[in-house]
């Protein structure tokens, strides 16, 4: 006769690994918004500062160091920012 085998240990084990998966994801989740506003503000950061150091050597000189014109249009004028899209600004920089 066979002998009844009892996966009742392997049902447990599976069952908490499952719940230790779930709970490990759940914090996951809860930590990546900080994780990814961190990561947005370095990157952000980064590239804000290289933005002003390209402006400051290569479009200050005409247009102001504050967007305020002079030889060039003024770049900080409202009207300007608010009527043009900003696809035209990048593809005319």
């Amino acid at each position: 006769m066979i002998k009844d085998e009892n996966y009742d240990r392997y049902l447990i084990v599976g069952l908490v690994l499952s719940v230790l998966i779930l709970v490990g994801i759940s914090f996951y989740f809860i930590f990546e918004n900080n994780r990814m506003e961190t990561a947005s503000a370095t990157f952000y950061g980064k590239q804000m500062s290289l933005g002003r150091e390209i402006y400051s050597e290569q479009c200050s000189t005409c247009h102001g160091f504050q967007g305020e014109g002079g030889v060039g249009p003024a770049l900080n004028n409202k009207i300007l920012l608010k009527n043009t899209l900003d696809d035209v600004l990048f593809s005319v920089i």
